[in-house]
């Protein structure tokens, strides 16, 4: 992952013009170039002789935020992502996952920017939020969240870690030490619910069993003699009688 200062994105950031046409020049031209200027370094999957056939895909526009994000091509297949504030920072990722979203993003689905993450390396944290959930796609928002979480419960999360940045900037030792202890709380709670799962998994099945062994020995058993069979000695009181 590389931060870029581009003048040029400075100046695209700044003129008036209508925003769509120019992030469109903006990624097939000024990113393209970036992405191959670094391609060396920051997609080290893409062999030397085929740097000069990458390619940027359609740029995707971000939730609340003015960034945006278009996947790297190879022969049409999304092998990383470039994304850029328009304020001069760019940012190269050899993400294929994230990369695969963003070429392919649901009809419904949006981009969220999780800005309170990362540093002065990244923009944040990337997230899909579509259908009611929230998942990560990068790595920096994978390191705060495993897996798909409901929007409340993504919101609760982005106010917390907004309560840290008010703390202290992502960069200073009071807010990593604060976004960290997040970080391993939000980690414990994922932890705790799937064994919580486990554990009612477990003892379902185990009342299941219980039940069909229960209904096996009622089969076995004689009737009579309150389901009891008899003893020797209740025989031979029997003949006594």
């Amino acid at each position: 992952m590389v931060r870029l200062l581009s003048g040029i994105a400075v100046a695209v950031a700044l003129a008036g013009s209508p925003t769509t046409a120019i992030d469109g020049d903006w990624f097939s031209s000024t990113a393209q170039s970036i992405v191959r200027e670094n391609a060396s370094r920051d997609l080290p999957g893409v062999a030397s002789n085929r740097i000069d056939d990458l390619k940027i895909g359609d740029p995707v526009t971000v939730e609340q935020e003015s960034y945006q994000v278009a996947p790297i091509l190879l022969d049409g297949t999304p092998v990383g992502t470039i994304a850029t504030d328009f304020a001069g920072t760019e940012v190269i990722t050899n993400d294929e996952y994230f990369a695969d979203t963003v070429a392919a993003m649901p009809r419904d689905g949006r981009i969220v920017v999780f800005t309170e993450l990362g540093g002065a390396e990244d923009l944040g944290g990337w997230f899909l939020r579509v259908d009611g959930l929230v998942s990560p796609l990068d790595p920096v928002a994978r390191s705060v969240l495993a897996g798909p979480v409901g929007e409340d419960d993504f919101e609760t999360i982005r106010e917390s870690f907004g309560t840290s940045a008010a703390a202290g900037t992502g960069d200073s030792e009071p807010g990593k030490e604060q976004a960290g202890s997040r970080r391993i709380v939000l980690y414990l709670g994922v932890v705790v619910g799937v064994l919580a799962a486990v554990t009612v998994v477990l003892a379902v099945r185990r009342r299941r069993r219980n039940a069909r062994e229960g209904q096996a020995h009622d089969r076995a058993t004689p009737p009579g003699n309150g389901g009891r069979i008899a003893t020797i000695s209740e025989e031979t009181v029997r003949e006594n009688e």
